[in-house]
């Protein structure tokens, strides 16, 4: 899967930062970062609501897969970050 003129798809991961990353979280990440198709970067959380403002500058940057993990208040603050970055 690779967009128009074979481009790399821009693949961003927002981690929590006060968690650790789980086993299905680096495979994941590593999927990614094997293959050509996608260029991956990779954002960890530093304080609260931080998720939003990742979220918001990557949907601002056009972000075509956005990879979120954490928990509950993670999966809100980039809900949050989408809904107010408009």
């Amino acid at each position: 899967m690779e967009t128009a003129g074979n481009a790399p798809i821009n693949v961003v991961a927002i981690l929590n930062g006060s968690k650790k990353i789980r086993k299905s979280i680096r495979e994941a990440v590593l999927y990614f970062q094997n293959r050509s198709a996608y260029h991956l970067e990779i954002e960890r959380s530093q304080y609260p609501r931080h998720a939003s403002v990742l979220a918001g500058q990557e949907k601002k940057n056009n972000v075509q897969i956005l990879l979120v993990a954490g928990g509950d208040g993670t999966f809100h603050e980039i809900i949050n970050g989408f809904d107010y970055s408009l």
